[in-house]
Formats: structure tokens, C-alpha cells, sequence
């Protein structure tokens, strides 16, 4: 039996959606996410969220969500393919915008699950940057979920160049200072010290206006995700 929450398109900014599920906490920063990572698509070393990594930059990209009974077949039309481990930490468990502009509830259990993220079209996506509303749609997204022990992240398929830059970013980043078990055992309130979404949404922005600083060139701070040379837009282009 599959389930699929979300399907069609949705909108991302700064290449990148979440699947959030602590209402306390306003997320992971990014090298928190991939802290200790082999797979550098979808960051899942803080337990109860997700980071999603996109081609695009800004614009909408096909998406769908899937949750399965048992591991489901790798399609083979996906070019690239990551598989994380993910716990809920509450009943409320949603895919959700930059900013928490949009979100879709996914209703997953507060049970363990193995992921599979999957994207295709990414360096098309990348060097393209933006999709405006009328365009063809460039890069597409399945993530799909099934009940399953946890287990290390892994890459299962690699053939973008932002797909490797990703990959070979999460490989430097140190493991986390915790465990699964502690920061699922943690007080309510304590991840995110009270925050709220509305907190949540200024973090994200002000993270954001960071990152563009440093594609810039003019800044580049700790936590932030710099955009690789290779994929900036040249003058004129």
C-alpha cells in the first residue's frame, strides 16, 4: 500500500524544502544536518527533521511524497538516489517551504522510517537558477518513506556535478555532538528554547540573506551553504 500526501510542484528557495517535525524547534542549520554524512542531499543527522536539497535555486520543482508499507522497487528514471534514516519526534510531521511559507502534512507515526530521496534533472536546474511560472518545469523529487530499523546514510545513485558538490560538502562536516536517543528524550521546548514558527521563519531568512552574501563572494560564515563557483551565473548569462 502507498500513500502519497504530496504531488505536483512544490516552490523552494535557495535550493532547498524541509520535513520538519518538532513544533519547538526551528530546524536544523545546514551543516547540523549533515553532520557526519555520507549522502549530502538529504540531511538527516538531527532527529525529526529533514533538509532537502534542489537543483533550482528559486521556482517551483515536481515533488512528490510517498509512504510506504515495505521498501518500494528503486525506480530506474531517477539519477540520483540517497537513502537517510528519520524519526519523528512528534505526530505533526510536515513537508514545509522556506520561511514555513507553505507546508503539507505527511501524518507519519512517531516510529523510525528509511528514506529515499531521488531527484532528477538537477544540473539542468542549477544552471538554469530560476524557474519563472511560465517556464517547463526542469528538475523533479521523490521522497519516499517505509517503516524500517535505523541504519547509515548512503548514496545509491550519483551522476550530477551539484549532486557530488553536495555529496563531498556533507563528507567534511564532523559527526554530531548527540545522539538520536538524547534529542528525542529532550523536555519539550528544549530544541528550539520556545521558538515559535514565526521564529522559525526569521532564522531561515536571516540564514538565507547570509548565504547570499557569501554566492557573493564577499562573505562566507560558519553554518552558511556557499554556492560552488562552477554553478554561479557569469555576467551577462
Amino acid at each position: 500500500m502507498v500513500r502519497r500526501p504530496v504531488e505536483g510542484e512544490v516552490h523552494v528557495h535557495y535550493g532547498q524544502i524541509y520535513v520538519e517535525s518538532d513544533p519547538d524547534s526551528f530546524g536544523p542549520g545546514l551543516a547540523e544536518a549533515f553532520a557526519g554524512q555520507t549522502a549530502g542531499l538529504c540531511g538527516a543527522a538531527i532527529p525529526g527533521a529533514l533538509w532537502l536539497t534542489t537543483g533550482l535555486h528559486t521556482g517551483s520543482v515536481g515533488f512528490t511524497v510517498e509512504v510506504h508499507d515495505d521498501a518500494p522497487p528503486l525506480d530506474p528514471v531517477w539519477e540520483e538516489v540517497v537513502e537517510v534514516s528519520f524519526l519523528p519526534v512528534s505526530e505533526r510531521s510536515s513537508l514545509t517551504q522556506w520561511a514555513g511559507e507553505a507546508s503539507w502534512d505527511l501524518d507519519l507515526a512517531e516510529i523510525d522510517y528509511r528514506v529515499r530521496y531521488c531527484g532528477r534533472g538537477m544540473d539542468q536546474a542549477r544552471r538554469r537558477d530560476t524557474r519563472l511560472s511560465e517556464e517547463p518545469q526542469l528538475d523533479s523529487y521523490l521522497l519516499q518513506l517505509w517503516p524500517a530499523p535505523p541504519g547509515p546514510d548512503r548514496v545509491v545513485r550519483q551522476t550530477a556535478e551539484i549532486a557530488t558538490y553536495w555529496h563531498d560538502y556533507a563528507r567534511q562536516q564532523p559527526p554530531p555532538p548527540h545522539s538520536r536517543r538524547t534529542c528525542r528524550g529532550r523536555a519539550p521546548g528544549q530544541g528550539g528554547a520556545g521558538a515559535g514558527r514565526a521564529e522559525a521563519a526569521a532564522r531561515r531568512r536571516t540564514v538565507a540573506l547570509g548565504r547570499q552574501v557569501a554566492q557573493r563572494g564577499t562573505a562566507r560564515r560558519a553554518g552558511q551553504r556557499p554556492r560552488p563557483a562552477r554553478f554561479r551565473r557569469r555576467p551577462g548569462a
